[in-house]
């Protein structure tokens, strides 16, 4: 992947497996964390992105993600919005 210096700002450089498309458009899930009685309890959030560029090992994202949010790269149970994760 080829970016021009200066041409989209910064972006952030995530792993290509982390972003999923559908008709809307790329997105990734980043890991939420919900404080309830019983304790921390941690869900997938669906975040959609723009992006830059890409290619089969890297993207860059120039909008939807920042740079302390815990993307989520692979999955062994299919994902959806607010489905209930463990780190």
């Amino acid at each position: 992947m080829e970016l021009a210096a200066g041409e989209e700002g910064d972006a952030l450089l995530v792993s290509s497996r982390a972003l999923r498309w559908d008709r809307d458009g790329a997105y990734a899930f980043v890991i939420r964390e919900r404080t309830s009685p019983l304790g921390n309890a941690y869900y997938a959030e669906r975040a959609n992105v723009e992006l830059s560029g890409a290619d089969d090992r890297t993207a860059a994202v120039v909008s939807g993600l920042s740079e302390f949010d815990r993307i989520v790269v692979e999955s062994e149970e299919p994902l959806e919005d607010g489905t209930r994760v463990r780190l």
